[in-house]
């Protein structure tokens, strides 16, 4: 009986470590190992696409994605924490952003 709970004890850690490593990179692995970061900070970020494609605004102090979807060229992404807003050629598309927060762009061309 002693042997089982020293045996347990060590794998149920590691179960634990293993899950909890996991959740960590669960919102950014949403985004495709291609995309480019074209922006990051924790102030006010703008980003002007070069094309049609893709963007996610990912929240990394929350883990989260605050916005991802299509974009036409020359289309202008602001992300403005004082605002607590994502916009899209000035049409918020998401309105609870976290002041503070550190944040990135990332863009995939087409799509």
């Amino acid at each position: 009986m002693i042997r089982t709970r020293f045996f347990a004890l060590p794998v149920a850690a590691a179960m634990a470590l293993a899950f909890m490593g996991g959740c960590a990179m669960d919102q950014l692995s949403n985004i495709p190992a291609d995309a480019t970061i074209t922006s990051s900070g924790n102030e006010h970020l703008s980003y002007m696409a070069p094309s049609g494609g893709r963007i996610w605004v990912y929240d990394v102090t929350n883990d989260r994605i605050d916005y991802s979807g299509p974009v036409s060229m020359n289309d202008s992404i602001v992300v403005d924490p004082h605002d607590r807003s994502v916009t899209i050629n000035g049409r918020t598309v998401n309105d609870k952003v976290s002041a503070g927060a550190q944040h990135r762009i990332y863009f995939v061309s087409g799509q």
